[in-house]
This record gives structure tokens, C-alpha cells and sequence, in this order.
């Protein structure tokens, strides 16, 4: 539940860190 409210103010910060490891940010919040 945190982790969707957080992945959108993390979005802009998401895109940066999405190109280094993508899946370790999803991984999270799956």
C-alpha cells in the first residue's frame, strides 16, 4: 500500500534510478 503512494512521488526519481536497476525498484513495491 506505501509502496504505490511512495512509487508515485518517486516517480521523477524512479525514471533516474529505473535506468541503474529497474527490477530492484519494482521488487519493492511488488
Amino acid at each position: 500500500m506505501a509502496g504505490r503512494a511512495g512509487a508515485s512521488k518517486d516517480a521523477p526519481v524512479s525514471c533516474n534510478a529505473g535506468k541503474v536497476n529497474p527490477v530492484r525498484f519494482r521488487h519493492p513495491w511488488d
